[in-house]
């Protein structure tokens, strides 16, 4: 995602090397993504977050804010991770 929509990204690591960011991704099933405050984010919300600091995604952002697309946001997010080991991802 970083290489495809130019994000701008100041360190990726694996949540393994840290016990705190690993317990964080095996209770919500998703990436961990903790912004310049040190604001942590996870499921949908991770992903808006990437998208914020995109220089392509970024436009899509507001589309994210209503609270109905925070449930469907959400919930799509919980279907793709149900079913990630029935995907094929390049």
């Amino acid at each position: 995602m970083v290489r495809y929509f130019g994000v701008r990204v100041y360190h990726t690591g694996p949540a393994q090397a840290d016990s705190g960011m690993y317990a964080i991704m095996q209770k919500y099933d998703s990436w961990v993504v903790v912004n310049e405050k040190g604001e942590t984010f996870t499921t949908f919300q991770a992903g808006v977050e990437v998208a914020r600091h995109s220089s392509i995604l970024w436009i899509l952002v507001p589309l994210a804010r209503p609270r109905f697309m925070q449930r469907f946001g959400e919930w799509f997010y919980r279907l793709i991770a149900r079913n990630r080991s029935r995907i094929w991802l390049p």
